[in-house]
């Protein structure tokens, strides 16, 4: 108060001195412009004493500052916005031409299965220029008054279509993933990990193994918005998540979990291969455009339902509100990682180390829609089944190999969930195929035979070669001995007998 009354004083004070000099506050203004050499706009008496930039010098600094995926969110906005005012300055831009761009957005949005009416595009076609309007005035290249975004009402967002889906379709989205795909192991673990953490896209693709803590069976996502949060897995996710990890190749705790056969890290485009290929077989998934997103809503449904709105929020991974819309209540009622964790345990049906025993906890979660397709998670056991069909016919066997004895399954070794060189057991407590063999498999010809280096075969699955030793080694599959000598070196190189790997996988393919 005593601040704002010092400022009305001065500017009083001011006026009344501007009067008896017989001067207008313009005439301050344009001596200005004359000592700068250019004209300076009448905007209250308000400006920056520079020129604005225009959208075509503006855009490039703005897409190089903000974050990558704020870029790649609205790059393609604007492009269109600099195509329609390249040329024109920020301050030059009136409400109605903001209204007349959003109506061009309209006009010219592509229509797919998913459109509304092009308002989605209008609403990301605002914070593309709001974005660009924000960083201007944070420059300090225009003034806040300058700023039309400050004037343009944010469009209304549009009614989801998503909803929960049912146990029914659940189980068959699982069933159809899990057996269909050149890599279906991949697929079910994918399912079971948005189903059970209900996870964002950008939280699974960001999961690093250092993010795995089995000991309390929590894993890290990161998620939009550069938040991060420790979400409960029940201990059979937790096992096949990093097995999978170390079986394709993750060396290093900053590898990516979710990765492809040949050991690069997965992409967004796994996920729409994956939905395309499952409405091929599923027309709900394919009449509703349903997405990874529809499991997330469907188990935050679940846990809403038979935990309440608090630990749903939190199993959301929600921010906290940041207003009393709501009633302040809301402050202190928050979920905490134990009944998230008990959640978890009604979902998954496994009792996880952090949640209140089942003893204690009320008898809660009656209809677990999503139980049934989590009962069935046996993702290594579908792999094996494709690598053999991958490899049903090797032809004769050549060499060594055909007086090569079958290779021995060690019960013990194969059953281990976490073990570095094998496949998990399913449900049934069945002996699969260990990764290894089952790359091997996909990547040697049917008329191939003879020597390979090791560092080849690694190669070729995406592998460190001192790694596909040691796993070959463990599978008591022996290399040529001595190893070969390379033409001109001096050095030995490592070598493998084709044959006898291809003896080893038909040994495991008639066990099976």
């Amino acid at each position: 108060m005593a601040d704002g009354g010092y400022r009305s004083a001065d500017v009083a004070m001011a006026i009344q001195l501007l009067q008896h000099m017989n001067l207008r506050p313009q005439d301050l203004i344009d001596d200005m412009a004359s000592v700068v050499g250019r004209e300076v706009p009448d905007d209250g008496g308000v400006s920056t004493g520079r020129d604005a930039p225009t959208f075509a010098e503006i855009v490039p600094e703005v897409a190089g500052a903000v974050p990558s995926t704020t870029r790649k969110a609205y790059d393609a906005y604007w492009k269109k916005i600099v195509a329609v005012w390249g040329e024109r300055r920020l301050d030059e831009i009136t409400v109605s031409d903001v209204q007349s761009l959003f109506e061009y957005v309209k006009s010219t949005v592509v229509v797919r299965r998913t459109a509304n009416g092009g308002r989605s595009a209008v609403q990301h076609t605002y914070n593309a220029l709001l974005c660009v309007y924000r960083y201007a005035v944070g420059e300090e290249v225009i003034t806040d008054r300058q700023n039309v975004m400050s004037r343009v009402a944010k469009p209304s967002r549009s009614h989801s279509r998503r909803h929960g889906l049912d146990a029914a379709l659940v189980g068959r989205i699982v069933e159809v993933a899990s057996s269909t795909g050149n890599d279906p192991a991949l697929d079910a673990l994918l399912l079971r990990l948005h189903l059970e953490t209900a996870c964002r896209r950008g939280g699974a693709l960001a999961l690093r193994v250092r993010d795995l803590d089995s000991e309390q069976c929590l894993i890290l996502l990161r998620e939009k918005g550069g938040g991060s949060r420790w979400q409960p897995v029940s201990p059979t996710l937790m096992a096949h998540l990093r097995h999978h990890a170390r079986a394709r190749g993750a060396c290093d705790p900053d590898s990516h979990v979710l990765r492809y056969h040949n050991g690069r890290p997965m992409s967004r485009v796994r996920y729409t291969m994956l939905w395309r290929r499952v409405g091929e077989h599923v027309e709900s998934v394919r009449t509703q455009v349903i997405s990874a997103h529809w499991l997330r809503h469907t188990t935050l449904t679940w846990v809403e339902r038979n935990f309440g709105y608090a630990v749903a929020r939190a199993f959301a991974g929600h921010a906290e509100p940041t207003s009393n819309r709501y009633g302040v209540t809301s402050t202190y009622v928050k979920a905490s990682l134990t009944e998230i964790a008990t959640a978890v345990q009604a979902l998954t049906g496994e009792r996880h180390p952090l949640a209140v025993p089942e003893e204690s906890s009320a008898a809660r979660a009656e209809d677990p829609i999503v139980r049934t397709a989590l009962a069935d998670f046996a993702p290594t056991g579908v792999s094996v089944a494709a690598g053999g069909e991958h490899r049903s016919a090797f032809g004769p066997l050549t060499g060594a190999a055909v007086a090569a004895s079958p290779v021995q399954v060690d019960t013990d070794r194969s059953a281990a969930p976490v073990d570095v060189d094998m496949e998990p057991g399913g449900v049934d407590g069945g002996v699969y195929m260990p990764e290894v063999l089952v790359l091997l498999a996909e990547v040697i010809g049917e008329d191939e035979s003879g020597i390979v280096a090791t560092a080849d075969l690694a190669d070729r699955i995406g592998w460190d070669p001192k790694r596909l030793g040691q796993a070959l080694w463990k599978l008591n599959i022996p290399a040529p001995s001595p190893p070969r000598q390379r033409v001109g070196d001096q050095r030995r190189a490592s070598v493998r007998d084709i044959d006898t790997i291809v003896a080893a996988i038909r040994s495991w393919t008639r066990s099976r």
